[in-house]
């Protein structure tokens, strides 16, 4: 059976879609195991809650630099992305924004951010 993987996405934070530069890298697990060897050499495992995070770049877009203002990196905001081309939508409610925003000045993209959140939720769109 053939699977569909790729194609366009769409990131919309509060209501603003941004363009997408590179795809986004999803971690939706919640949850995260950890080896641990013991003195005998067996070994066992730890598992820690974490956020679901997610990390794209995207073009700086007319408003330029100044989106980057205290609202968006301070706030909590509601953060959809959508796989156009297969359906999906990934929904970060409550989330935040992580990280420093770089903005490279001659190709206008913009990185170095990524959003966490405790409430993830992957529906067909």
């Amino acid at each position: 059976m053939a699977h569909q993987a790729g194609g366009r996405t769409r990131v919309t934070i509060n209501g603003q879609t941004y363009s997408c530069r590179t795809a986004p890298n999803i971690r939706p697990a919640r949850m995260q195991n950890q080896s641990y060897t013991n003195q005998d050499g067996s070994v066992t495992r730890g598992t820690m809650p974490k956020p679901a995070t997610a990390e794209f770049s995207f073009d700086v877009g007319p408003a330029g630099v100044d989106k980057f203002n205290e609202a968006l990196m301070i706030g909590f905001h509601d953060i959809t992305i959508l796989e156009v081309d297969r359906g999906v939508l990934h929904q970060f409610t409550n989330a935040f924004i992580v990280g420093e925003p770089v903005v490279n000045t001659e190709t206008g993209e913009v990185s170095g951010l990524s959003i966490e959140t405790d409430a993830y939720l992957r529906t067909r769109a």
